[in-house]
């Protein structure tokens, strides 16, 4: 890219309406992107750090392989959603609700599992009453 190729815009107010572009590179340093819209975009192998997202919806995505890392998610929504094949470590999972979901296979390993209930029934009575009948 030659340097009469750059748009650079340095402590500035301005909109930017970008269709069909390839901006594929550009870099974003302390941007107020407040209410912007992407749609139809290619973000892949994109960075976002130390970045205020909230309130944001992300529709009709694919996030296969993606890292979320130090992230919070509380009180976040995850509706008709495949995590097949996730995992979900070093998490705060507290009065999450999971409903109509398939668990088939899932696993949970080394976790507090102090007030779970599955279908109703204490997860801590379950494991009790396997423990007895299984010594």
């Amino acid at each position: 890219m030659e340097p009469d190729d750059i748009l650079q815009l340095h402590s500035t107010t301005r909109r930017i309406q970008a269709v069909d572009a390839d901006l594929s590179a550009s870099a974003f340093t302390n941007v107020n992107l407040a209410g912007a819209q992407f749609n139809d975009v290619k973000l892949a192998a994109a960075l976002i750090e130390n970045a205020n997202l909230s309130n944001l919806r992300i529709q009709d995505a694919n996030l296969s392989t993606s890292e979320f890392t130090n992230v919070n998610l509380s009180a976040a929504q995850f509706k008709d959603v495949k995590l097949a094949d996730a995992l979900i470590q070093d998490a705060d999972l507290s009065n999450l609700r999971i409903h109509d979901a398939n668990l088939r296979n899932a696993s949970i390993t080394d976790s507090l599992l102090e007030g779970m209930t599955i279908n109703g029934i204490p997860v801590e009575n379950l494991l009790a009453a396997y423990r007895r009948l299984n010594p």
